[in-house]
């Protein structure tokens, strides 16, 4: 005879186990095996060498919207960005304003354009908006990067920040 406390015990405790199991592989996402290699045969200037000094940016922009895409894609099966001309403007006042003052922040000193949300309806965007800066480091010499190598360490530097990852792979 089946004792029903018993199974109904076990029963609860497999269930708590296996949910345990579910929730901790869904937070354990390391990104170590991310590979947007493939990219580089649907556009080959991603492969090409990547000269800070001297670059190309419509090809590091568009690499990196690619390898961002990509990473959508496999990780969360979200739609692909897409470009939003009064967004750009609003990124580049920022990043106008970070090179001239050579640091990393959300913050500008202009009040109209203190924060991501005010350079949004400066430039005729949404007030719903965010931003996100990240750098990559160059350890090896500058004929050692192509465009793709750039673009993937940006978006893995923003995969496996806990507090940039969400707003990367965001489906909305």
């Amino acid at each position: 005879m089946i004792n029903i406390n018993r199974f109904l015990k076990n029963s609860i405790l497999l269930l708590l186990s296996f949910n345990c199991i579910v929730v901790a592989a869904q937070q354990t996402t390391t990104y170590d095996n991310f590979d947007a290699s493939s990219l580089t045969a649907t556009n080959k200037k991603f492969g090409w060498n990547f000269n800070p000094i001297e670059y190309d940016p419509e090809i590091l922009y568009s690499c990196v919207n690619a390898v961002a895409n990509y990473a959508r894609q496999i990780y969360k099966n979200a739609d692909s960005l897409t470009p939003n001309e009064s967004l750009t403007n609003a990124a580049e006042i920022q990043a106008s304003f970070m090179a001239k003052e050579e640091e990393r922040t959300h913050e500008n000193v202009v009040s109209a354009l203190k924060t991501p949300q005010l350079r949004g309806v400066s430039v005729g965007a949404t007030k719903r908006v965010n931003e996100l800066i990240t750098r990559v480091k160059a350890t090896k010499g500058i004929e050692d990067y192509s465009y793709l190598d750039v673009a993937t360490e940006t978006i893995l530097s923003l995969l496996k920040n806990k507090k940039t990852e969400s707003t990367i792979l965001d489906k909305q």
